[in-house]
């Protein structure tokens, strides 16, 4: 009998560690590029969490791994949802008329301004997120394809949240 119990939960164990990809809800990704520098650095290891929006909403902040083309993906963070409104001037980001709280970029934004230079040198006139869709951005803003350049980000683009970087859980 404990023969047997042994034996199921080793073939249970090996089922789900070789099963097939559509089991595993969190994949490896290795970041390439400057854009999300300086949260995310290039050849930064990423969990992401396949499954995360089957049961939460994406919110504002959140770092995403999207399908921006076709062999191609991208990581960024997303800025607003769909119906705000968002515009870009300078370092000044504004979701709805405020302007968005970002301490994530906070250190690069006063390192560049203490220089006497904006961090952020690409801004973006006001529209509205359309429905089913997101807007996100690089926080390497000066250096990064996000929204500005390729638009919104529709909802089913959208392969997961980054819920860990280099082994250390990211909210």
């Amino acid at each position: 009998m404990v023969t047997q119990l042994i034996i199921s939960i080793v073939i249970i164990v090996s089922s789900f560690i070789s099963g097939s990809a559509d089991h595993v809800f969190v994949k490896p990704y290795i970041a390439e590029g400057p854009s999300m520098t300086p949260a995310v650095q290039a050849q930064d290891k990423l969990s992401v969490n396949t499954q995360y929006y089957l049961k939460h909403d994406i919110k504002h902040s959140d770092i995403i791994v999207f399908n921006a083309a076709q062999d191609k993906k991208y990581i960024k963070r997303v800025i607003a949802l769909p119906g705000e409104t968002i515009r870009v001037e300078g370092d000044s980001v504004y979701v709805n008329g405020q302007v968005l709280d970002e301490p994530y970029l906070k250190a690069a934004v006063d390192t560049a301004s203490a220089k006497g230079k904006p961090y952020n040198t690409r801004n973006f006139p006001e529209k509205t997120v359309p429905d089913g869709t997101v807007f996100v951005m690089g926080d390497n803003r000066s250096n990064s394809a996000d929204s500005r350049d390729i638009g919104f980000i529709k909802n089913d683009q959208i392969i997961g949240k980054v819920t860990g970087i280099n082994g250390i859980a990211v909210e």
